[in-house]
């Protein structure tokens, strides 16, 4: 029996009426709030900052490898740096910190 009253009481047509018109009162502010009253062309910003990809009328060959953003460690190098982080892994190991599993 209470099943009965509760569905016709929450889900009844006045109440969807009511929760609407609350809705409506509650965002119209919010809505209404970010609207300006003047636009200003000197404070207009580029919608995008760089160029998009362009078509150069045909397909790409995957075939030759892009060009690399910078310039490769040798094997030296990495064996230096990687020497370095070692050496500050002990450091910190012997003041105490824990390794994490």
């Amino acid at each position: 029996m209470t099943i009965n009253v509760g569905g016709t009481y929450f889900l009844g047509a006045g109440s969807i009426c009511r929760i609407a018109t609350a809705a409506a009162v509650l965002c119209t502010p919010l809505l209404a709030g970010g609207c300006e009253t003047s636009s200003n062309a000197s404070n207009a910003r580029p919608t995008a900052v760089t160029e998009g990809p362009k078509d150069t009328g045909s397909y790409p060959n995957l075939n030759i490898p892009p060009p690399v953003a910078a310039k490769q460690l040798t094997k030296e190098e990495t064996a230096a740096k990687l020497a370095q982080l070692k050496a500050e892994q002990q450091a910190q190991l012997a003041k105490g910190g824990r390794a994490k599993p």
